[in-house]
Order: structure tokens, then C-alpha cells, then sequence
């Protein structure tokens, strides 16, 4: 086998007008959790925090300069926000590349997870407080005392 005598044509699409190529990817499923697994050898004295903060990007989909902004401060570049009838990100037009103030949805498995580990909230709290931002709270919480609650609420 040797080398290629002439180098093949190959057509490449344009990009639309204005489109930049991507400067990273996304990582895959597998490359997260062997990340994870790994942090405990990288990292043995604070392991649990770089996985709780893994497990965070994974679940938000933040980028690691968005991470680092993020705040429950409602003043922060980038805040969680709570208060509405879903789990939303405010993130301010100085943080904000196209210069004007954004409310983005958050992901239910990530407002399940700030809830989790962030709010003084025991199980049932934690339900009615997701229940109330987001209608179902079943497709990422899965308790017994949630499942007792359910079953109650449809006998009764």
C-alpha cells in the first residue's frame, strides 16, 4: 500500500452567509462517563466536587465561561431564576453576544439538580416546587415518596 498518486476532488458545501465553523464539539455520552470515572485518579482530594460540577455542565449544557458566571444572584451575568411557572436562565445583555437580556428555558433535569443539591428542599418541597414550574415532574424524578404522593393523588 502506498501513497495516493493524486489528491481526490472533493466538493464541500458552502457555509450560509454569516455562519462561523464551530470551535469545539459536544462530547458523546461515553466520553462523559469516562470523564467522570476518571476525576477520582486526576483528582483525589476533591473529586466529588469536579464530578458534581461535571454531572452540572452535562445536565445545564452551559459552556465552562457561562459555568463560572452562573449565579443564583439575580445581578449575575448569568442567573437561574426560579420564579416563574418553568426553571429559567436570565442571563444579561452584557453576557450576551447579541447585546440584549435573554430568558432561556432550563433544561427539567437541571433545574431538578439545582433543586437537588442547592435548595434546602426534602422530597416532597422538591416535588411541588417542580410540579409548579413545570406541570410533570415523573419524566426526572423518581422517589418513593413521589410515587406514594402520585398514587394518593389518583385514589383520591
Amino acid at each position: 500500500m502506498g501513497l495516493m498518486p493524486f489528491m481526490p476532488k472533493i466538493h464541500m458545501p458552502k457555509r450560509s452567509k454569516g455562519q462561523r465553523i464551530m470551535r469545539g464539539r459536544p462530547i458523546t455520552p461515553e466520553e462523559y462517563e469516562k470523564m467522570v470515572k476518571t476525576v477520582p485518579e486526576v483528582r483525589p482530594h476533591d473529586a466529588v466536587a469536579w464530578q458534581h460540577y461535571l454531572q452540572g455542565l452535562w445536565l445545564s449544557g452551559l459552556r465552562l465561561e457561562e459555568s463560572l458566571v452562573l449565579s443564583w444572584d439575580e445581578d449575575a451575568p448569568i442567573s437561574i431564576d426560579l420564579t416563574g411557572r418553568r426553571p429559567r436562565l436570565r442571563i444579561y445583555a452584557e453576557a450576551e453576544k447579541g447585546n440584549r437580556d435573554r430568558l432561556l428555558p432550563m433544561a427539567p433535569d437541571f433545574a431538578a439538580f439545582l433543586l437537588r443539591y442547592y435548595v434546602d428542599l426534602d422530597a416532597d418541597e422538591m416535588a411541588e416546587e417542580l410540579s409548579r414550574m413545570s406541570g410533570s415532574i415523573n419524566t426526572f424524578i423518581n422517589t418513593p415518596s413521589l410515587e406514594h404522593k402520585k398514587d394518593e393523588k389518583e385514589s383520591g
